[in-house]
This record gives structure tokens, sequence and C-alpha cells, in this order.
């Protein structure tokens, strides 16, 4: 199961839909999509969507803080087709909205 989960964190670049990226962990190490997400589960702790989640919000993090990309590139970069819905799960995830991330990471 080891190599399942290394795929997703090449990049933003590797980022796509939720269950394309399910499909791909699943092909890397030869599991059904289902059999992958169940296994993913059981070894981490946590579903795949969970961990691609956080991924991407580190990914996000990045972005804000090495750039003046406008928010909706960002969320596209990092996999995100909705920039509503990118900054509602940033904000759930790390307190703050993106717009205010950025600003604070400018200031110190």
């Amino acid at each position: 199961m080891q190599h399942g989960i290394p795929y997703c964190d090449c990049g933003a670049d590797t980022f796509g839909k939720e269950e394309d990226s399910v499909v791909i962990g699943a092909e890397e190490v030869g599991f059904s999509p289902n059999h992958f997400s169940t296994v993913f589960s059981q070894e981490t702790g946590q579903t795949f969507v969970e961990y691609l989640t956080a991924v991407r919000i580190e990914a996000a993090k990045q972005l804000l803080t090495c750039g003046n990309s406008r928010m909706s590139d960002i969320a596209f970069d990092v996999g995100y087709q909705d920039s509503h819905y990118f900054s509602y799960l940033f904000k759930k995830h790390v307190g703050v909205s993106p717009c205010e991330y950025r600003s604070r990471s400018e200031e110190g």
C-alpha cells in the first residue's frame, strides 16, 4: 500500500477530480478503486478524499504565499473547479479564508 500514498504528492499539477485521483491511486498499486479506498482508510486512518483535501490545501498555502495568482487560478491549480468551494474548504481546514491567509503571510 505504501506505493499508493505518495503518488498524489507529486505536485499541484497532478491534482484532478477526486474520483479520478482514486482511480489513479488504485491503478498505481493494482487494486480496484473500492479496494484501494478501503485499504487506504485502514492504513492511514483517514479516507482518501480527506488525504487529498489536506494535500491540496497545503499546496494552496504554498501558492498563496509564493505569488499573486488569482484565487480562482489557485483553486484550479490544486484541483478545484469551483473557487467558492475551494474557499469554503480552505477556511474549514485552515481557519481563515485564502485571501486572509495570503494577507497574513505578506504581513509577517
